[in-house]
């Protein structure tokens, strides 16, 4: 990881530990399985949660961090793949 200042007073550290910080205070259990890694304060965003709510709030908290400037989002969710497997 390069820690390079991504904005003035943001390296991508700071950035990913201001997204990890943010996501555990929300009360999604899920959220703890969520990988993060940052690349010239581009965060990307992976890993499965149980629903598009979950990944909602999930985006939209780490959009809403300071020093977050691209977010990639490579999140699965549970629901689709229960889908899949069933053929609905």
């Amino acid at each position: 990881m390069e820690t390079t200042a991504t904005q003035p007073g943001f390296t991508d550290a700071d950035v990913m530990r201001r997204v990890a910080s943010y996501l555990s205070t929300r009360h999604f259990p899920s959220f703890r399985g969520l990988n993060i890694s940052v690349d010239r304060a581009v965060v990307t965003v992976s890993g499965c949660l149980n629903t598009y709510y979950e990944k909602q709030v999930a985006l939209n908290t780490c959009r809403r961090v300071a020093g977050v400037v691209e977010l990639i989002d490579e999140i699965s969710v549970a629901e689709e793949v229960m889908i899949r497997r069933v053929g609905v």
